[in-house]
């Protein structure tokens, strides 16, 4: 008979894994800070990071892209109903806001006044009301008064 080896296999459980968030948010500005920043993080912090851009929509950027060029972590854009996983980077789409509820990103309304869009703010209050002491928030850049 050939000898076996045993197999490790997955933790498949009914509980949601808890994941610590880091929400960063900048203002469209904040392109090199928030690519300086991946490049010195570990890609296995056990953290999942949420890059929050508040939009200039006269400077479209292909944050994916950009983004994925300095870090060895999987960059995706967040989209609703979408898991958070550890050692990502998740991108909240321009012109849609999304936040955190039981570790699962959600859609949120958008306002109807284009000055009252604050994208920043508005993930960084979900972690708060959500995440609660997995929640670390930082601002790179601010744009008036978002972040």
């Amino acid at each position: 008979m050939a000898k076996t080896t045993p197999i490790d296999l997955p933790n498949y459980t009914d509980e949601p894994v808890f994941v610590p968030i880091v929400a960063i948010g900048a203002s469209a500005g904040g392109g090199e800070a928030i690519r300086d920043l991946l490049a010195s993080l570990s890609p296995t912090t056990g953290m999942a990071y949420v890059y929050v851009q508040h939009p200039d929509p006269s400077q479209p950027e292909d944050l994916l892209s950009l983004l994925s060029l300095h870090t060895p972590m999987t960059v995706v854009e967040a989209r609703q109903s979408m898991p958070v996983v550890a050692n990502h980077v998740y991108v909240l789409p321009l012109n849609e806001e999304l936040e955190i509820r039981d570790g699962v990103f959600s859609h949120v309304a958008r306002p109807d006044q284009a000055s009252s869009d604050m994208p920043i703010d508005q993930f960084f209050l979900s972690l708060t009301e959500h995440q609660k002491e997995g929640a670390i928030a930082v601002l790179l850049s601010g744009s008036t008064v978002d972040g």
